[in-house]
């Protein structure tokens, strides 16, 4: 097995989806764009505030509490899920 590498996110319920990482500097937590994101095999990415995350911005709706949106994640070699 290979480790999957995430290199991006979309949506069609946002203009705009980056992935960050929460990290503590001095004291201060800082949030980082990470650019892509190796999955070692066999194990599973958790998604999470102060940890990895997905930074959603632009909503192309109205959006409300319980909505639910679509989110597609891309992988090196061009598969999706």
């Amino acid at each position: 097995m290979r480790a999957q590498v995430l290199t991006g996110v979309t949506s069609p319920d946002f203009a705009e989806i980056s992935l960050h990482h929460t990290v503590q500097r001095d004291g201060v937590s800082q949030m980082q764009p990470v650019s892509q994101l190796e999955i070692p095999p066999g194990t599973a990415l958790t998604l999470a505030a102060g940890s990895y995350h997905l930074m959603l911005e632009q909503p192309t709706r109205p959006l409300k509490p319980g909505d639910q949106v679509s989110i597609t994640f891309h992988f090196a070699g061009g598969s999706s899920t």
